[in-house]
Order: C-alpha cells, then sequence, then structure tokens
C-alpha cells in the first residue's frame, strides 16, 4: 500500500514516470497507468528492483517484501527517505485520505514443501504446462498467468525448498479459485 502511494504521488508530481515492481507486486500498479505511469516489472528481489530503477530511471522502486527506493532522492533503500516522502504528503491530506485512493486487492501466498533439490526441475515442467493451457502467461520469474479479474505467480524460492503461490484478484472467492487451481497444478507435478 505504501509503494502504492507512494508510485502515485510520484507519477503525479511528475505527469508520467516509470514505476519497477517485482512480479508479486499488486495489479493496482498497473492501474497508475491512467496517470502516466509505465509499469516495469522484474524478478522478485531487492537487488534486480534497485539495478532495475537505477538504471531505467524510475520514479519510484518497489518490491513485494517492503524495499522502496526513490533513485531521484536517493539510488538505495532508505526508509527515511521514503517516511521523509510520506510526512511531506501528510501536509495536504490525512493518511486515511492517501490510503482510500489507492486499491486494494486481496492476496494470498501458499507455500509448497519440494524435498531433495527438485524444485527448479519441476518448474520447467510446470512453465510447460501452463504455457499450453492459459493465455496471457509472462516466465520472467517462474510463471505468472495474469486474468482480468486477477493474477497468479508460481516460482521456486530461491532461499528456500519451496514453491510458492502468490495470487490476487478483486474478491476472496476468485482469489481462491485460482489459488487452488494452480495448488492442483503444482500438486501434479510433485
Amino acid at each position: 500500500m505504501l509503494g502504492l502511494i507512494l508510485a502515485k504521488r510520484l507519477v503525479e508530481d511528475k505527469g508520467k514516470g516509470v514505476i519497477v515492481v517485482n512480479a508479486s507486486a499488486s495489479m493496482a500498479f498497473e492501474e497508475l497507468e491512467e496517470i502516466g505511469a509505465q509499469v516495469m516489472r522484474v524478478p522478485v528481489g531487492h537487488t534486480y528492483m534497485t539495478y532495475s530503477s537505477i538504471k531505467n530511471k524510475a520514479v519510484l522502486g518497489v518490491e513485494s517484501s517492503g524495499h522502496l527506493i526513490i533513485p531521484g532522492k536517493f539510488p538505495f533503500d532508505d526508509a527515511f527517505v521514503w517516511v521523509l516522502e510520506v510526512l511531506s504528503m501528510l501536509k495536504n491530506k490525512e493518511l486515511r485520505e492517501l490510503v482510500s485512493e489507492v486499491p486494494v486487492y486481496p492476496k494470498k501466498r501458499v507455500n509448497i514443501d519440494v524435498p531433495g533439490g527438485r524444485k527448479f526441475g519441476i518448474m520447467k515442467n510446470i512453465v510447460e504446462y501452463v504455457r499450453g493451457k492459459f493465455e496471457n502467461v509472462n516466465t520472467l520469474d517462474g510463471v505468472r498467468v495474469s486474468f482480468s479479474d486477477g493474477w497468479v505467480l508460481v516460482r521456486a524460492s530461491n532461499t528456500s525448498p519451496i514453491i510458492r503461490i502468490v495470487g490476487e484478484a478483486h474478491s476472496n472467492a476468485r482469489l481462491n479459485e485460482i489459488i487452488e487451481e494452480f495448488e492442483k497444478i503444482v500438486r501434479r507435478f510433485i
């Protein structure tokens, strides 16, 4: 939510701007394209977000784990920088007003244990299967499928013996449908 609030403000101030977000960040970032944002998705990981934000002269970089970078102010993730930016916004609006201006969608994460170092091999099979079954497939980081009312990302964790499923949708009911469908797909290949 903080990333969305900052992105909206920074893009509005400039009239346009690149927003770098990771593959599991909210679909609400794409809604900022209406006000001039150009959303660029990168693989999950603070390093990818930081590098791409600086390289592409982004107004903001957001990692869904909580890292934020405002390259025009400071080229590293620094909480003081974005706290000062939010405080400057509070001169004109209350925090609840800022929060009410950005959409929030239900999001869910499921971790599936994959013992024996098999997760990356299993992911190759999942990617192949998903590419043949769904439209709007992105393989930037694992496999992400976008729907008109939500999305799902299936990826092998780089640090744990798991395959992670992350999804977001316009409603809880739809989110549960998406997550259940992809959990069945993952378990079929394990």
